[in-house]
């Protein structure tokens, strides 16, 4: 019975790694099969695909600053 229960476990914090790695990739860019080795590596993150997403796609305060003023 332990072992259904691990392995439960197992599933359900990989569903969540390739849950944030769609829902943080899908604010910018489209999912395509050649994101698929992303894909799955997110979903051994677990759910620090959500942090790292976050991380990447989910600040903007960073694109907005401006470095050179056009002359």
């Amino acid at each position: 019975m332990e072992i259904l229960a691990i392995i439960s476990l197992c599933i359900v914090y990989w569903i969540i790694g390739m849950g944030g790695f769609v829902y943080w990739w899908t604010k910018e860019l489209d999912l395509t099969t050649k994101n698929v080795p992303l894909f799955i590596v997110a979903g051994v993150l677990g759910p620090g695909s959500w942090i790292i997403g976050y991380l990447i796609h989910g600040r903007n305060d960073y694109k907005t600053k401006i470095i050179f003023k056009k002359r």
